[in-house]
């Protein structure tokens, strides 16, 4: 798997945030203080090259920081939350903060304990950063996938604007890996799809894009556009990824039978850069829902 989660947020981007447009900002009005909101959502992840699958349980409290009705100033929150993914090779279960000082600025930082569970490819060792770890190799080799800890620490500032039906993000994630012994010198990852540093390496992940909303009427929404990846482990620069495509997204605001606000989105990528996946495509498929 490829960094899915980040696709959650393309879903539902132009719901879930309001920004700075072209028109002045109206003037502030008060409002009543408001509590912490409470929000749990549930994602399912579909990946093709490399294959995976992965569900998502997001638990998460924000409180507005800003009583003013200022486009630049009216979505200020600070935000705290618990995730936990899983997938049949590992489980992931972390913590986070965010404070949101404007609308269109968001500074997340966090923690993600991790456990591999020795099976399929995940926390596979290779002697260096430039083994070759295609399908066909990590095939051969998952009998060999160890069990065992890692852990990850990470600071995300996002990046967020509007104009008119056009919503645009850019968001940034710096990481920092650490795993145990069972995974030296280097271990696949695979949702960054790559080879990480047990004893501790430094990931940057960066995504852009920009999608055109449509509105269908009844709280539904459909949302296409382009998007761009960048992820890159500074102790293994050799395997540097890059990819461009494309996100299409449907999204209903309100109740659906027993959920709400369910979403859909599917992008497809080709790689420009890549160790072993260059000028292949992926797809990725999102299915999410609030409880």
């Amino acid at each position: 798997m490829r960094k899915p989660p980040a696709l959650l947020a393309a879903l539902l981007i132009s719901a879930n945030f309001s920004t700075a447009q072209d028109a002045a900002p109206v003037a502030a009005t008060a409002r009543a203080p408001r509590l912490w909101e409470r929000r749990v959502d549930n994602t399912f992840f579909f990946v093709l090259n490399p294959l995976g699958v992965m569900d998502s349980l997001d638990v998460s409290w924000t409180k507005p920081i800003n009583q003013s009705d200022d486009l630049l100033h009216k979505d200020a929150h600070l935000a705290t939350g618990l995730m936990n993914r899983f997938t049949p090779a590992f489980a992931r279960v972390g913590a986070w903060f965010e404070y949101s000082p404007l609308s269109v600025v968001d500074l997340r930082v966090g923690v993600e304990p991790i456990y591999y569970f020795g099976t399929f490819k995940a926390f596979l060792p290779f002697e260096k950063a430039s083994a070759n770890f295609d399908d066909d190799v990590i095939r051969e080799r998952q009998g060999q996938a160890a069990a065992g800890f890692a852990g990850r620490a990470f600071f995300s500032p996002t990046l967020k604007a509007r104009a008119g039906s056009v919503v645009a993000r850019a968001r940034a994630e710096v990481s920092r890996y650490k795993a145990a012994k069972a995974g030296e010198p280097y271990f696949y990852e695979p949702i960054l799809d790559t080879l990480v540093r047990a004893k501790g390496s430094t990931v940057l992940t960066l995504e852009v894009l920009a999608l055109r909303e449509f509105d269908r009427g009844n709280g539904r929404k459909f949302l296409i556009g382009p998007v761009y990846d960048l992820t890159t482990v500074r102790q293994a620069p050799e395997n540097r990824k890059q990819d461009i495509g494309a996100i299409a997204a449907w999204s209903k605001s309100g109740a659906f039978h027993s959920v709400s606000d369910p979403a859909l989105a599917a992008k497809v990528v080709y790689f420009l850069e890549d160790p072993v996946r260059r000028h292949e495509a992926a797809a990725f498929i999102t299915l999410g829902f609030r409880f």
